[in-house]
């Protein structure tokens, strides 16, 4: 059986190819644990959290249910994965409603994960799950171990997570580059994508593309905290200008382009950002970088990515903070933030927070845990500086720097800006929309 994917993406492709006929036979666990305890297999809904090199696949989420050889995503392999190994029946695989199956987030084409997560009905058998907060107790005394939970009053079905050799068996399916590090009880009802209340990221910046020191990238990244509009810090909201879409301030005259027309939906580019910070400074084959931490109820497309670049054209003298802030506090248009590679973007971390009972719904094992940042620092990390040391970072930052990227904002424009945020301020003229409670309610229960 092939246990490994070296990175060519022919070689993904062609796992993809021969993974649907290595599945026949293998409906079932190997006979020896399918027979330990002579019963039928349950459905267990499952939240499985998992972490991946994107490098060579088209994202995380899948095209369709079935798969696209050549376009694979992470999901593709892990699926498949279950399939070979019984956890997801043949008649179950298509379509994803049939096992449930829900990423709780999407990373882009070449994006990483340390914690990614997906809810999915898994077929298992007892000798699959181990119970108790300890997961201790084996297959063996799984029976026994269930009946003193039943006289303790401890719900069985509420209390388990899959074996390591359950997750052994999955991960010999995988790539090297996709780890599943851990299965446990969800609600039947749970959606891992509906229920996740934010998600955590990690960006490593090379501290020579800063420009500045790493306290002062700090000062400027935490302007981003709290609930903005960030409409020009993301992909996608923005429309094209025209007369009609030109704001003009009764007390100065002042002109500028609005970034939405005025009828549009300005709402949808209101987000929350819970931290934006310098985490740590981390050296790899004596290279330094930033280890920069980015947490939020939700983000739009690339936001992170801009937002990024945007601080770096703050660092590097492109622009000035307080425009910057301006980009953030009004409806205009205000192009200051470059969207920077996203090779060195990865998924860090999802919360389940239930903002009405102010719990975590589903929470990652600190073993899983464990194993998440020990792949973060063995391959994540590594697999980023070797990307960096071919050159693409360095193209981006001559680009940065030479003003490729940024919209060329001379002395009177800048002014011009300054005089409508005090316009702003003095006539509420440019008072955007109000964010949902929502989103100010659940980040304060956040915090």
């Amino acid at each position: 059986m092939l246990t490994s994917i070296a990175s060519p993406k022919r070689a993904v492709a062609l796992r993809f190819l021969l993974l649907p006929c290595l599945s026949r036979g293998l409906a079932l666990r190997p006979p020896a644990a399918a027979a330990t305890l002579g019963a039928p297999s349950k459905k267990r809904h499952t939240l499985l959290t998992f972490g991946f090199v994107g490098t060579d696949f088209h994202g995380l989420q899948q095209q369709s249910a079935e798969g696209d050889p050549e376009r694979p995503a992470v999901s593709d392999v892990i699926r498949r994965a279950l399939l070979n190994q019984g956890y997801i029946l043949e008649s179950n695989f298509s379509p994803l409603a049939r096992s449930k199956w829900s990423l709780a987030s999407r990373t882009d084409k070449g994006v990483h994960a340390a914690c990614a997560a997906a809810s999915v009905m898994l077929e298992t058998y007892d000798c699959d799950v181990v119970l108790g907060d300890d997961g201790d107790t084996r297959a063996e005394d799984y029976h026994a171990a269930a009946a003193s939970m039943a006289t303790e009053g401890r719900p069985v079905e509420k209390d388990w997570s899959l074996a390591p050799e359950a997750l052994e068996r999955i991960n010999a399916d995988l790539p090297q580059t996709v780890r599943v590090f851990a299965g446990g009880y969800v609600r039947r009802g749970f959606d891992a994508r509906e229920e996740a209340s934010s998600r955590t990221y990690e960006y490593l910046l090379p501290l020579s593309a800063v420009g500045a020191s790493a306290s002062e990238l700090d000062a400027v990244l935490r302007r981003f905290e709290g609930t903005h509009r960030f409409h020009n810090f993301a992909s996608g909201l923005r429309q094209r200008t025209d007369e009609e879409q030109t704001f003009t301030c009764e007390a100065t005259g002042a002109t500028w382009p609005l970034a939405m027309s005025s009828n549009a939906q300005i709402s949808a580019s209101y987000r929350s950002v819970i931290t934006c910070r310098v985490r740590r400074e981390l050296v790899i084959e004596g290279e330094t970088y930033l280890v920069l931490r980015i947490s939020g109820l939700a983000f739009v497309l690339h936001q992170i990515r801009h937002m990024v670049g945007g601080a770096l054209a703050v660092t590097n003298g492109l622009v000035p903070a307080d425009v910057l802030q301006i980009a953030l506090d009004s409806p205009l248009r205000v192009d200051i933030a470059p969207l920077v590679p996203g090779m060195g973007l990865l998924l860090d971390e999802i919360r389940w927070f239930n903002v009405r009972t102010g719990l975590d719904e589903a929470t990652v094992p600190e073993a899983a845990r464990e194993a998440m940042e020990a792949f973060k620092e063995s391959t994540i990390y590594p697999h980023i500086h070797r990307l960096y040391a071919d050159g693409a970072y360095g193209r981006f930052l001559d680009d940065l720097r030479n003003g490729n990227f940024t919209e060329q904002y001379d002395a009177h424009a800048v002014e011009t800006l300054r005089q409508l945020l005090k316009a702003k301020v003095a006539t509420g003229e440019l008072e955007p929309e109000q964010p949902t409670q929502y989103y100010l309610d659940a980040l304060e229960k956040m915090r």
